[in-house]
């Protein structure tokens, strides 16, 4: 599990910035001020720093700066600020990206991909949400209840010991709670048997969602928001992370 380290002199931004990033897939370290900021990098090697612009004892830049003059740490790093022309600054010293405060799902999942995955290889379009309920999934006329593990906009992971055939067609339907279900049609994608890695990836199959109206893809990227931060929207005094306009 990749880990994100975040720094702000704001607890409660710390506070929600943890929750929402451990619901994204992340391990979370946290710093509130640019000194232990720098402690923690050396110490942790973490695989991304969301710095914050203004802090006590260090600021943001000072740090960006520090670290930038050790040939060993080749750490990504996003400056946080409410004012997009801190990206000025943090790009004289290779800052990965910019993140505006109050933050926005979709632009942290950017982030997250652009300095993390990228040059792995590796980027996921979509928002991923761990996601361990039932779903219905109808197969040449069988029906099977089964548990899911993951779900994105883009389709889902379903746990099955003997998973279906890649390219077999699926219909799914998916329980939403207080709301009717959502339903998809599908394609298996890839599928793990019990030889897997079972700590990692239980046996199952990716499904791709296919050929989703555009009701059903609103519902869905709205769920998926919902699950991750409407708690964090409902109690936060302040805006840190906001809603989509």
């Amino acid at each position: 599990m990749k880990k994100v380290l975040i720094a702000d002199d704001n607890k409660s931004f710390l506070m929600y910035m943890a929750i929402l990033l451990k619901r994204m897939g992340f391990n979370v370290l946290l710093a509130d001020n640019g000194v232990e900021t720098v402690k923690l990098i050396k110490l942790m090697q973490p695989d991304l720093v969301l710095l914050d612009h203004m802090m006590p004892r260090l600021d943001g830049i000072s740090v960006l700066r520090l670290i930038r003059c050790d040939a060993n740490s080749p750490i990504s790093i996003v400056m946080m600020s409410t004012n997009p022309k801190t990206v000025r600054e943090s790009e004289k010293f290779d800052g990965c990206g910019f993140l505006t405060k109050p933050v926005q799902i979709e632009e942290l999942h950017e982030i997250l991909q652009n300095c993390i995955f990228k040059p792995m290889g590796f980027v996921r379009k979509h928002l991923r949400i761990p996601f361990t309920q039932k779903v219905t999934i109808t197969c040449e006329g069988s029906k099977h209840d089964l548990f899911a593990e993951t779900l994105s906009e883009g389709g889902m992971y379903i746990r099955k010991k003997d998973p279906f055939p890649v390219s077999t067609s699926l219909e799914i339907s998916i329980p939403i709670k207080g709301s009717s279900p959502l339903s998809f049609k599908g394609k298996v994608i890839y599928i793990k048997g019990l030889n897997a890695d079972l700590f990692r990836v239980p046996p199952g199959m990716a499904v791709e969602f296919m050929n989703v109206s555009g009701e059903t893809a609103a519902a869905l990227k709205s769920f998926i928001k919902e699950f991750l931060a409407k708690d964090i929207w409902e109690k936060q005094t302040d805006t840190f992370i906001r809603k989509a306009e």
